[in-house]
């Protein structure tokens, strides 16, 4: 029917066309509409029932079958959008088109492009076990949610009336056998500098490009941030002067390039500077590079702005007490965007403890307030997920498991944000796990599904909408 080579068991034919067809239709945060009607129009063929809340969530609503037909719903749940980020030479329109899905070495990828298998296979597999010809079947209410890249808003504004369900089954990690059980909360900070207007000079116009970026929750050990690297090069250059700076688009991801203007340095300087700093990103992001060129500028930052960026700490802040393995608290310097008025970087804290997370937010408020010139605004803040090892679903989930993966079943807590918690409180629940198949290198052009672990997963699925969750 589609034109993909990544199918390996016929069994999981359904799962793979939706998962394909979904790749054709955009579906940036808070731009869902195209993907909604597609959901609708669906509905409607399939004779399934649907209902929309105020902000255009969507719950497609499925009988069950056979002897489980009368037995209470189980939520499937995911979101629409996806994090659109592109190579650096890509011209990708993620408001008009579809992504172009290759398969290599046993993975799914998209051409230059994020692959949106964060959370797109939700989708799929969703909408796959409600077509599938099973004779025994749990009763199903599909939620996809909108925007949840940008700061988990569906699930938010959520109205809760639209669901009947209490058990729900969130399709949004990355590894195949952990059974998610708790996440991160989170809470963004933005910290405004005034730009000041001065008579144009010469300036150095320097880019730090070709990291790999990625989830500034889930890679916050591992990947290397533009933005904080570009600010221990500044901070080996002394008496350098700040003229402008800018990086990343999404506050959910690791910046992987960076422009700066400076001046009062020379050329050479910058570089011998950067070298080290460079040389030791190259260990793991070898096509990290920075250019260097001529050119002239008519602002200038105040000292101010260049400190704090020289003084954040980016990246983990503490890990948990009983368990060190596991990071508790992080911050991630995300974007930097500079207009004629001001310069404003994003941060995005994230933590499993709402003490840690006000200490640590607050920490950055007070270095940022010590320049008269910075304003601090503190939003978008969510709350964690609460562990319920004794829930129902999560025995059931064990036991199919236990029965049908030849892997180590793990059970975790999550370094990022997840919509369970917020939903779990709405519908008042904590009958609630979170799976998903192998997806490396989410929110970064290298985005990558794992072929035989989507149909395994998928699969799990099949097997668990067949069985009682009471």
């Amino acid at each position: 029917m589609f034109n993909y080579d990544f199918q390996r068991q016929d069994f999981a034919k359904k799962a793979w066309d939706y998962f394909y067809q979904l790749s054709s239709i955009p579906r940036p945060s808070s731009h869902e509409e195209a993907v909604r009607q597609w959901l609708i129009e669906l509905a409607k063929e399939k004779g399934w029932t649907y209902s929309l809340d105020a902000v255009k969530n969507i719950v497609l609503k499925i009988e069950g079958r056979g002897k489980l037909a009368t037995n209470a719903p189980l939520i499937i749940q995911g979101h629409m959008d996806m994090v659109c980020e592109k190579s650096e030479y890509s011209e990708h329109n993620f408001m008009t088109d579809g992504l172009k899905l290759f398969s290599k070495e046993g993975w799914v990828y998209a051409t230059d492009t994020t692959l949106g298998a964060d959370n797109g296979v939700a989708i799929a597999f969703a909408l796959a076990l409600a077509d599938e010809d099973l004779e025994d079947r749990l009763p199903l209410e599909l939620l996809f949610t909108m925007a949840e890249e940008t700061g988990l808003i569906g699930a938010k504004e959520l109205d809760p009336s639209i669901l009947t369900g209490k058990t729900m089954l969130n399709i949004d990690t990355e590894e195949e056998n952990n059974i998610v059980i708790g996440c991160a909360g989170g809470e963004m900070v933005k910290v405004d500098f005034a730009v000041e207007q001065t008579t144009s000079q010469a300036v150095f116009e320097c880019r730090l490009h070709g990291l790999k970026g990625g989830h500034s929750g889930l890679n916050v050990e591992t990947r290397h941030n533009a933005i904080t690297e570009v600010a221990k090069i500044l901070k080996a250059l002394p008496g350098v002067k700040l003229h402008a700076i800018s990086a990343g688009t999404m506050t959910n991801a690791i910046s992987r390039n960076c422009q700066f203007t400076t001046s009062q340095v020379s050329e050479q300087a910058i570089i011998e500077a950067a070298k080290p700093i460079l040389a030791k990103i190259k260990l793991t992001e070898k096509d990290a590079e920075l250019t260097i060129k001529e050119g002239k500028s008519s602002n200038i930052l105040q000292e101010g702005a260049l400190e704090f960026l020289q003084a954040f700490k980016n990246g983990v802040s503490y890990y948990h007490p009983d368990f060190p393995e596991i990071i508790q608290t992080s911050s991630t310097m995300s974007v930097a965007e500079m207009d004629e008025k001001f310069l404003s970087f994003y941060i995005n804290t994230r933590s499993s403890s709402e003490s840690e997370k006000q200490s640590v937010n607050g920490k950055i408020e007070s270095q940022a307030l010590q320049f008269l010139s910075a304003k601090v605004e503190r939003y978008d803040k969510y709350p964690g997920w609460e562990p319920n090892r004794e829930s129902i679903i999560l025995q059931k989930c064990l036991g199919i498991l236990e029965k049908t993966s030849g892997n180590k079943v793990k059970i975790s807590s999550i370094h990022a944000g997840l919509e369970c918690g917020i939903i779990g409180e709405k519908i008042k629940s904590s009958e609630i796990i979170s799976i998903g198949p192998d997806i490396e290198h989410p929110h970064s052009p290298e985005e990558r599904l794992s072929i035989d672990s989507f149909e395994r997963v998928y699969a799990f699925l099949i097997q668990f909408v067949q069985t009682s969750v009471t």
